[in-house]
């Protein structure tokens, strides 16, 4: 599993990305077959981007029909750039990018080197 950050750390990468992915589907989650498709993306954007410290993998959501990687990453356009350039030659993919510039919240909360932040995946 990929490492952690402490909140402080969070500052060293002062973008927070997102990738959306949204589904249809009957139930609760996507389609064996989608859900597939959404395991491939997963492998080719964590390869692309977290492999050399570009990027830290923060959690993937997947819930309301939609499912969503966040990052922290040291720069949004490249971070773009790199997922696209990873993704071209297995896609398309119906997925969707927003990011913006995390504040640093470090001054405002005690013990910031104790409060993790830890990589995971969860369904809401």
């Amino acid at each position: 599993m990929p490492s952690d950050l402490n909140l402080k750390d969070t500052r060293a990468f002062p973008y927070k990305a997102r990738i959306s992915w949204k589904y249809v589907s009957d139930r609760f989650l996507p389609s064996s077959k989608e859900s597939a498709r959404m395991m491939q993306v997963d492998r080719l954007i964590k390869a692309a981007v977290t492999a050399d410290g570009f990027a830290k993998w923060g959690c993937t959501v997947t819930g309301g029909k939609r499912q969503v990687w966040v990052f922290y990453t040291l720069d949004d356009a490249a971070f773009v750039s790199r997922v696209q350039a990873a993704l071209a030659q297995t896609g398309p993919y119906p997925i969707e990018f927003s990011s913006r510039k995390q504040a640093d919240v470090s001054a405002e909360v005690p013990n910031t080197e104790q409060t993790r932040l830890t990589p995971k995946r969860c369904l809401e």
